[in-house]
């Protein structure tokens, strides 16, 4: 309550405050997806193996865009819900759900978001999963302009 009236009072707009809190969301994604993986190339000699850096760099933001479809989900519902366990558990749902309908009804598995996000594709055939990629992109920035129009309209 209080910090919302005090961020709302200064002289910028709610959509710049907004994008704030999808940048900063996003930028700490991207290093929970890849800095987390650069472990294992430096590890990796210890037990007498090799692990590409190009491998972990395509992991990690196969990972984050996948992560990012639930990111902005969550972000978008807290902009329309008032506590934090609705948005919290609405896009957890919405993983599950994602995944269970990946499993019964994608036939190709580089389409899926979820798919796409384990990075299976490459580490199979050596080609990213583009249209799974295009789609998780396209489902996140939909996402955030939904939450960013429902915190502009929002009355705090």
């Amino acid at each position: 309550g209080g910090a919302a009236r005090f961020t709302l009072a200064l002289p910028v707009s709610r959509r710049d405050v907004y994008a704030v809190r999808a940048v900063s969301g996003l930028a700490a994604l991207l290093l929970l997806a890849v800095v987390p993986s650069l472990v294992i190339p430096l590890m990796s000699p210890g037990v007498g193996e090799r692990y590409a850096l190009t491998d972990v760099i395509v992991h990690g933001l196969c990972l984050f865009t996948g992560g990012a479809v639930i990111f902005s989900a969550a972000l978008a519902l807290s902009s329309v819900f008032a506590d934090v366990w609705r948005p919290l558990l609405l896009a957890l749902a919405l993983a599950v759900a994602l995944t269970a309908l990946e499993m019964v009804a994608v036939p190709w598995p580089s389409v899926g978001v979820i798919h796409a996000m384990t990075g299976e594709a490459y580490f199979r055939s050596g080609t990213l999963p583009w249209p799974g990629l295009a789609l998780s992109v396209g489902l996140s920035a939909l996402l955030l302009a939904a939450g960013a129009a429902a915190f502009e309209r929002h009355d705090f």
